[in-house]
């Protein structure tokens, strides 16, 4: 991705910045579940609040860009996914809504 930003493709530039905040936060105990996913004890899988902001600052680098990054069914499946494990009141739903534009249900 840094080739292309060297190369005049500005725009990637968030999208870098994206990336690398992602990477810092894999490390942050506060952004994850205690329990991994077998059960174990140690880092488990993003908390639901980090999630929620990951999303969020996802919609929020399309706005930036302008170009779509996730798609209305992916948003819908991971509305799926969340209802499975920790949510009840429809938060990627919300969130994908509160940025307009969005065709979910």
């Amino acid at each position: 991705m840094r080739g292309f930003i060297d190369s005049g493709a500005a725009w990637m530039r968030p999208l870098n910045e994206f990336r690398d905040w992602l990477k810092s936060i894999r490390e942050e105990t506060s952004m994850r579940d205690g329990i991994r996913r077998n059960d174990s004890i140690g880092p488990g899988p993003f908390n639901s609040e980090a999630r929620k902001t990951i999303l969020r600052r996802l919609l929020e680098l399309e706005k930036t860009v302008g170009h779509r990054l996730i798609e209305d069914a992916e948003i819908s499946y991971i509305q799926q996914q969340w209802s499975d494990k920790f949510d009840v009141t429809d938060s990627a739903l919300a969130i994908a809504r509160e940025f307009g534009g969005r065709q979910v249900p």
